[in-house]
């Protein structure tokens, strides 16, 4: 199919609402790609299920912010965790400029809005053109049906994995907006558990150009690069769809899409994602797990012996689990394969280096219990930390909390260099089953205290990654409906607290080199001033409706909202801080233990009861593509 785009030049200049393809098209305003364009491939939810942008209020946040990415105003970087890490990534001069460049996909302009046919045989031969641009790396989804009169947007919808590809930049639109039609508000975090919005997602992170990462924009002064830590488990056939029919087409082409990675791997030798996605396949696509024999299981992932496989750097105990492949796994345990193996460093796919087989096994294998249970049976270890992350901090499922704590897991543990409690730890990437779950078994909702780390509170950690997690804002309900407090400040010591005074010493004299430095310097803030700094809107009004304390300062006499890093949320901010006086007599008029039912509107007062079963794992979404 054709890929029309739109200049960055002409789009930034344009009246809004964005005129349909068809218009756009009319007015030469549309080109087909071209083999030198620098693409940027846009993501979002439409916010009516008639138009994506009525009022235009997405598509003019893109294009203030792409002119502060122009002129240098706005600076995009990773997360602090992943700059933890080591993992530094930021917007070079050299981006920018192509940026100024570029040209755009963008569904409502790029593809036919009034429903057309025609007929296959007349149609240009534009999978050859594909292939000739980007030799077999280029990824063509193949339906298993072809119609003899094919609608021409059902065509362009199909050909989203290679548009995704096409592109050098992968744009997720995120800004706040309410849906006009169901009322909720569509935002990041419902971005994620759309079925579509994983589905290119998805196809960024295997298919498309890995120079730069995933680019969120939130607000027209607000832009960062997405988290890699919890793509792989956001499956796009898991998703929300709009269309029930929409399901099993992108399965096919996940299904297709991973078959076309795993030949592109294997023939680059790139064996450690070849191995990781081969043992993940299934689990991918919603397939029945593969039950392996030893021989074939050493055949299908290129070891040659069982020697090489444990020398190999992705170990067959890691493997075994990931695949959900019981019996396999017990032939290797028989085997005396090592379960303390760790796993080498994979960001593209969300692994941090050192982790056990234990730990993976429940953060991407909890869709297998069984293997937690023959693990646990083996002797794996639920406290051997990995980078100061325990096991149980790494659940996904009650039951799988449940389990570890059978075998003596702490729920209360805290573990070198980071000193982070378990219930901190989990509040930043498990779903709100697993904190009920921990805080019914006695972990507490604050910080140990004083450590020789960063002792850092649930409510703080979780304001941390709040941007990057789906279930932000239940979690923040459970955390201050168990009594967490709300005004908690960071007391971290020995090579944090190094770290802190090194980091303040130098913005005395310099700007911030990167998110962490920032974080650093200000890191005795509370919950409220971390929500701030690292912009989470829904996360700072929960916490100011739950009557958190915006004038509590830190270590360098800043207030959250010297901290704030969008205009948004300064606002909010300002307008809490002109009743600031209201608000304290009010205060006074309150029970003194927190309740969620007290801070809550009645439409979320169910979340104090949540319970620890399956179902509560995912949110409501709001209608997409």
């Amino acid at each position: 199919m054709a890929m029309w785009v739109l200049k960055v030049s002409d789009f930034i200049k344009m009246e809004l609402p964005m005129p349909k393809h068809e218009e756009l098209l009319e007015r030469g305003l549309l080109r087909r790609r071209e083999l030198t364009d620098y693409c940027i491939f846009v993501s979002h939810q439409w916010i009516s299920t008639t138009h994506p942008d009525p009022a235009g209020h997405q598509l003019r946040v893109l294009q203030q912010c792409l002119v502060h990415i122009c002129d240098h105003q706005l600076s995009i970087t990773n997360d602090a965790a992943s700059q933890f890490l080591g993992e530094m990534k930021k917007l070079s001069k050299s981006q920018r400029d192509k940026v100024r460049k570029a040209v755009l996909w963008i569904d409502w302009a790029s593809i036919p809005q009034v429903e057309t046919f025609r007929n296959e045989d007349d149609e240009e031969d534009e999978i050859c053109q594909l292939k000739r641009e980007r030799s077999s790396r280029t990824f063509v989804y193949r339906s298993p049906a072809s119609p003899k009169r094919v609608s021409e947007q059902e065509e362009f919808i199909l050909s989203l994995p290679s548009f995704v590809q096409a592109s050098q930049v992968f744009v997720a639109l995120v800004p706040p907006q309410r849906h006009l039609d169901t009322g909720q508000i569509c935002d990041y975090l419902s971005w994620i558990t759309r079925g579509w919005c994983r589905t290119e997602m998805f196809c960024k992170m295997m298919l498309g150009n890995q120079d730069m990462p995933i680019v969120i924009v939130s607000a027209s002064d607000l832009a960062h690069y997405a988290r890699p830590a919890n793509w792989v488990d956001w499956l796009p056939h898991e998703g929300e769809f709009s269309y029930p029919g929409d399901r099993p087409v992108v399965k096919g082409i996940f299904e297709q899409a991973i078959s076309h990675q795993l030949c592109f791997l294997e023939g680059e030798r790139r064996m450690d994602l070849f191995r990781y996605f081969l043992a993940r396949r299934e689990v991918m696509t919603g397939l029945r797990p593969v039950r392996r024999t030893m021989s074939k299981f050493l055949d299908d992932f290129c070891y040659g012996s069982l020697e090489r496989s444990q020398r190999s750097k992705f170990g067959p105990v890691i493997i075994a689990a990931l695949a959900g492949d019981v019996e396999l796994l017990k032939s290797l345990l028989e085997a005396r394969c090592s379960m303390e193996k760790r796993s080498p460093a994979m960001p593209a796919v969300g692994i941090d280096g050192n982790l056990t087989p234990l730990h993976l096994a429940l953060m991407q294998g909890w869709r297998s219990p069984k293997v937690i249970e023959i693990l646990m049976e083996a002797q794996a270890d639920p406290n051997l930390p990995a980078i100061g992350v325990p096991p149980l901090a790494c659940c996904r499922t009650a039951r799988d909390v449940q389990t570890l704590l059978e075998y003596r897991a702490d729920v209360n543990g805290h573990y070198a260099p980071l000193h982070v409690p378990v219930l901190a730890l989990a509040s930043g990437e498990s779903p709100p089953e697993v904190i009920a779950k921990l805080l019914q078994s006695r972990a507490s909702p604050n910080a140990p205290g004083r450590s020789s780390g960063l002792g850092m509170s649930p409510l703080s950690f979780l304001a941390i990654t709040a941007n990057s997690n789906p279930h932000a804002l239940p979690i923040a309900q459970l955390l201050v409906a168990a009594t967490a407090d709300l005004n908690a400040q960071v007391r971290c010591g020995g090579i944090f607290r190094a770290l802190e005074l090194l980091s303040r010493a130098y913005l005395q004299i310099a700007t911030p080199r990167s998110v962490l430095m920032m974080a650093m310097a200000e890191q005795s803030t509370t919950p409220l001033g971390f929500a701030c700094l690292f912009d989470c809107q829904q996360l700072v009004n929960f916490l100011l409706d739950a009557r958190a304390d915006a004038e509590v300062r830190n270590s360098r006499g800043h207030r959250p909202i010297d901290l704030v890093q969008s205009q948004e949320i300064a606002q909010v901010l300002r307008e809490h801080l002109e009743h600031a006086e209201d608000r304290h007599e009010d205060r006074h008029a309150l029970p003194a233990a927190h309740h969620v039912g007290s801070v809550l509107p009645a439409s979320h007062q169910h979340l104090s009861t949540l319970q620890c079963s399956e179902g509560s794992r995912r949110p409501m979404t709001m209608t997409s593509l």
